[in-house]
């Protein structure tokens, strides 16, 4: 992914890269580090090496300037060598250096060379000449007798000229007084950097908004004949219309960056960032625990999802590193990549103490599943069964167990469905409640893992029961056979006491459990809350298990179905109540009679004695407190013992800083370093200083 998008910015050593979307050479820019250096061209064009061994011999001296950015090389001698020819005796007079500020001279060889020729003349060759024999550039001249005549022939030569020219130029350059073509090329494409990294931002920012947004990113057809491109590319188009500036690099024909391959980096790349975010803030907060739960999705994949929860700010967070497809589900590929991934982002495995997953044996299993090959790694990652997995797990068992609770809530099911799917029931049932004079309520579906909306939902039956029976009157009378006949029935369902007393019953129980059930699902709740909560919500069942409590709700079940007009005899009671009748009398303890039993006693439909329709209710009630009680007893009362004594970390527990409990959590997080001599001191002091805090008002 950074290979490719670096490819948007830097260029490629041909200057012309290519990618995916076979951008044109124009489009991959260098960056600033990458502006053509006048200084290296200069030095490589001039300073060649010889090409042949005669060139090699005639080697530069090392007492002249090196590059254009050095001062000719002018020394003033006493005495400059002196060369004999014929009866006279000739040497380099120091005057030239005025008459020609051009000029250098070397020591090493007794010879004149030309400053501006040697260093921008380049391989530029006369009639005659050769690559490493030019006289005043690769070999020095020393001619003294006619020195004078040469040096005004080598100054007006055209070579001369143009190299004097170019002198004057790189110096105009170096003071800023001129611009070189390099230095315009590098500003045009140093602006076009600008407008690249512009349009990147805005295809960064789209897929931002889409992902925060949960958007689907693309269209059936991303055509440009398409009425739709979909949202991603759609989205980049409005904000080039905004910004005119972007419109170039949207509609190129290649380059434009927007295909699903480059959208799907733009999501890695935001994806790894946020990652990185959420580990930084993890590793602020030092220890950390893991959630991991698995499912499949609409196209019946597998996928993992994984999170981690910790104390940051003093604020309790929980988040997601990612959600991915498993192609293997047994314990040890799930817990392999649990690892992987959780050690991928930069995490500590030795710091982290929990971990959290659903009840299923390749999770939870004791032996080989996930918590446990994690505990080798990590041995004080300690093994939560989902608080709220268990509280799924105990209402689904209680109310599918039962028949008649199972099939009220199948009936319930079936009237959203027959009001709700059709527009215009919708409208007879929004007509019905206007004609009563109530405030317009919608139904709610049920969703069989969120018992909040089964709570909703049956609430909101209740307080529209005659509105409903209104609708499905009126139903009845229509012309439409099937949907006449569904209305019927359904009608009779709801006429029917037996299905009125039930709805109370789980009207009743879900009231009291869905505060449990919106609190565990809360980010911010500890497991001493959780635990205080579950308690809480147990005894206030065990209150509802009371003749009295069932008098006052088989009352209010037999006046709203004397209101909606139901058929309150025994025969018709009883014949709803019992789906399946007894082939013979069966007889039970009277001491068992009013209790719910989940072992064999050799006795089945042990009603026979109860004849009466308030017998039937009566039974019924105290059988759904009962199994909602003992799955609560089954699921949720065995704690580690370092979960039990968390409760002294709550300020709020008559526990808190309990110096024994504190004990419990530091022997079993020995690895923390805390000093066990100075625990029992520090809970005192603890204890004291929050006791004098200031309280908050109630209503805070």
């Amino acid at each position: 992914m950074q290979r490719r998008l670096a490819s948007f910015f830097k260029p490629t050593d041909s200057d012309a890269g290519t990618s995916r979307d076979n951008p044109s050479a124009t489009e991959v820019l260098p960056t600033n580090e990458q502006t053509l250096d006048v200084r290296h061209i200069s030095e490589e064009t001039n300073l060649r090496e010889p090409q042949t061994e005669e060139m090699a011999s005639r080697t530069i001296s090392t007492d002249l300037s090196v590059n254009p950015y050095d001062n000719p090389c002018q020394p003033v001698l006493t005495d400059y060598p002196a060369t004999t020819i014929g009866n006279r005796t000739r040497k380099f007079n120091s005057s030239y250096f005025l008459a020609y500020p051009w000029l250098e001279y070397s020591k090493e060889q007794d010879s004149v060379f030309c400053f501006n020729c040697r260093h921008f003349s380049g391989s530029s060759l006369r009639s005659g000449e050769r690559y490493g024999a030019r006289a005043f550039i690769d070999v020095g001249f020393r001619k003294w007798k006619d020195i004078s005549e040469l040096i005004r022939q080598h100054e007006n030569s055209d070579r001369h000229k143009a190299c004097t020219i170019s002198l004057t130029q790189f110096k105009a350059i170096e003071t800023e007084a001129a611009e070189s073509v390099a230095s315009c090329l590098s500003k045009e494409r140093e602006k076009e950097i600008l407008e690249n990294r512009q349009y990147v931002k805005a295809l960064l920012k789209t897929t931002a908004l889409l992902g925060r947004q949960g958007l689907a990113f693309r269209g059936h057809d991303e055509g440009e004949s398409s009425a739709n491109q979909g949202n991603f590319v759609e989205t980049v188009h409005l904000l080039t219309e905004i910004n005119p500036d972007l419109m170039k690099n949207s509609r190129k024909a290649y380059g434009h960056y927007m295909s699903h391959e480059y959208q799907n980096d733009y999501i890695e790349v935001i994806g790894n960032e946020i990652k990185s975010s959420i580990a930084k803030e993890v590793r602020e907060a030092k220890y950390f625990a893991v959630l991991a739960d698995e499912t499949k999705d609409l196209s019946k994949k597998e996928q993992l999802a994984i999170l981690v929860r910790y104390v940051h700010d003093l604020k309790i967070k929980e988040r997601a590193i990612g959600c991915y497809h498993m192609r293997k589900v047994d314990a040890e590929s799930l817990a392999d990549f649990i690892y992987n991934e959780i050690k991928g982002v930069g995490l500590d495995w030795s710091k982290c103490v929990g971990q959290c997953y659903d009840g299923a044996s390749v999770m939870s299993g004791h032996f080989s599943g996930v918590q446990a090959r994690l505990r080798e790694k990590a041995p004080q990652a300690v093994y939560t069964h989902c608080h709220s997995h268990r509280f799924n797990l105990v209402i689904g068992d209680c109310m599918q167990k039962i028949q008649r609770i199972s099939s009220v809530f199948s009936v319930l099911q079936t009237v959203y469905s027959f009001v709700s799917n059709s527009n215009t029931r919708y409208q007879l049932f929004v007509e019905a409640q206007k004609t009563a004079n109530v405030p317009v309520l919608t139904l709610e579906r049920t969703v069989v893992t969120r018992w909040s909306y089964w709570y909703r939902s049956v609430a909101k039956i209740l307080v529209r029961y005659d509105c409903i029976l209104a609708v499905l009157s009126v139903v009845q009378e229509s012309s439409d056979r099937e949907a006449a006949a569904e209305a019927t029935g359904l009608k009779n369902q709801l006429e029917s006491f037996p299905f009125i007393f039930s709805l109370h019953v789980i009207h009743e129980v879900l009231a009291v459990i869905n505060p449990l059930s919106e609190q565990l699902q809360a980010a911010d709740l500890v497991i001493s809350e959780a635990c205080t909560l579950i308690s809480a919500t147990k005894n206030e069942l065990r209150k509802m298990r009371d003749d009295e409590y069932f008098r006052v709700l088989y009352g209010k079940s037999k006046e709203m179905a004397i209101n909606v007009g139901a058929d309150l005899s025994e025969t018709s009671a009883l014949s709803s109540a019992i789906p399946v009748k007894s082939k013979r009398v069966q007889k039970i303890s009277g001491r068992l009679r009013d209790y719910l039993t989940t072992t064999t006693i050799g006795k089945h439909n042990i009603d026979s004695e109860s004849t009466t329709t308030e017998d039937k209710m009566r039974r019924e009630f105290y059988e759904v407190l009962d199994r909602v009680l003992n799955e609560f007893e089954e699921r949720f009362s065995v704690q580690l013992p370092v979960l039990e004594a968390t409760r002294c970390l709550n300020p709020k527990s008559k526990d808190f800083m309990d110096s024994d409990l504190l004990l419990v959590i530091a022997t079993y997080f020995d690895q923390a370093g805390i000093d066990t001599m100075q625990l029992k001191c520090q809970a005192l002091i603890a204890r004291a200083f929050v006791s004098q805090l200031p309280q908050k008002p109630a209503n805070a």
